[in-house]
């Protein structure tokens, strides 16, 4: 097996090595923009954060007043062409199997701010410019997209991964070389609880060598409970901490730090069920509503009755998740775990944004 995953990197990386001389010998051309478009983009699979630090970033430019607006891929997303999920003054779609899930979660976190999403991204970033003509375009997720002329790039590195996992797929994460960072314009290593010091002292020579500056970012979790009425998330005091039976589901690339948050806010947690990335519960309803009911049904019978069963979630899950008629209808006490981006310097990460690191 080990023999085959080698093969398999190696064949792999004879791919990306074509593609990125044929980019070079300008058989592949780069789409121009006289917007500055900056990626959130990362070098590994899975997820790194970069929906969250997408929000950051957009946060950032708000509080400095410049017009910016997202463009977004929206992964397994039903809606062909090129969608606006949101503008400067309202949000057009709500369903994340239209648009995608990340696109819809970051309507719950920016409001005025214009969201397009597209499979072509550069058809996209074209129509976000003719439409709303923002001064910056935020790309999420857009270090492997070639194609698109970009101002910055920024990385993000995972410090919480094991060495071994640094490797090309499908031997490990790695989506490029580690050397392929030395396209980016900064790289931002995420610290996710468990710092792993061995990724950082490989990392560093190579930004070292291209004077690639970078920075550290951690991310800090709050507790929201869904308010049936409004359809509001309501924010959770820490001192609020619950003890009501739960269940905690999610569907995101790396599960454990959104497991280390429901031990921290949640004291009953019955079962704990992970999905792959972008799971469509929809689709899967079914199946959703049965782990629901045995859990229901094991617990009544275990308390005889006892405090009503909860659900735990992520916010990129909660935006589906709430929206299954089973879950409607039982009207679960339905929890939301989400991460913000704490900045270790934010007056770099806002100078290297605008050029001026």
């Amino acid at each position: 097996m080990r023999l085959l995953l080698h093969i398999a990197s190696l064949l792999y990386l004879s791919l990306i090595r074509i593609r990125l001389l044929f980019y070079r010998l300008n058989f592949l051309k780069q789409h121009l923009f006289d917007t500055p478009v900056i990626s959130i983009g990362n070098i590994t699979v899975g997820g790194t954060g970069k929906t969250p630090m997408v929000i950051y970033c957009s946060q950032l430019l708000t509080k400095q007043n410049i017009k910016h607006a997202i463009v977004s891929r929206g992964y397994k997303k039903t809606a062909r062409g090129t969608t606006v999920v949101q503008d400067y003054t309202k949000t057009h779609i709500s369903d994340p199997v239209f648009a995608g899930d990340e696109p819809v979660m970051l309507t719950y976190k920016l409001k005025k701010v214009p969201i397009v999403v597209g499979s072509n991204k550069a058809r996209a970033i074209s129509t976000t410019i003719k439409m709303f003509c923002p001064q910056i375009i935020l790309l999420d997720d857009g270090f492997q997209s070639l194609y698109i002329d970009k101002k910055k790039d920024c990385v993000l590195i995972d410090s919480s991964l094991s060495i071994q996992e640094y490797r090309l797929m499908p031997r490990g994460r790695l989506r490029e070389p580690l050397l392929a960072l030395k396209r980016s314009d900064f790289v931002v290593f995420i610290n996710k609880g468990i710092i792993n010091n061995s990724i950082k002292e490989t990392i560093l020579p190579i930004l070292n060598q291209y004077t690639i500056p970078s920075l550290n970012a951690s991310f800090k979790s709050k507790l929201y409970q869904h308010n049936y009425n409004n359809k509001l998330l309501k924010e959770c005091s820490i001192k609020e901490t619950f003890t009501q039976p739960c269940i905690a589901i999610s569907g995101i690339g790396n599960n454990q730090p959104f497991i280390d948050s429901v031990k921290y806010f949640c004291g009953r947690i019955l079962n704990h069920y992970s999905f792959p990335d972008h799971y469509n519960y929809q689709k899967n309803e079914n199946k959703i509503e049965s782990l629901l009911s045995d859990n229901v049904i094991n617990w009544e019978e275990e308390c005889s009755g006892g405090d009503e069963i909860g659900i735990i979630t992520t916010l990129k899950d909660y935006v589906k998740i709430v929206q299954l008629p089973c879950v409607q209808l039982k009207k679960y006490s339905l929890y939301v775990i989400d991460i913000s981006v704490v900045m270790e310097d934010e007056n770099k990460l806002l100078g290297l944004m605008l050029g001026e690191g």
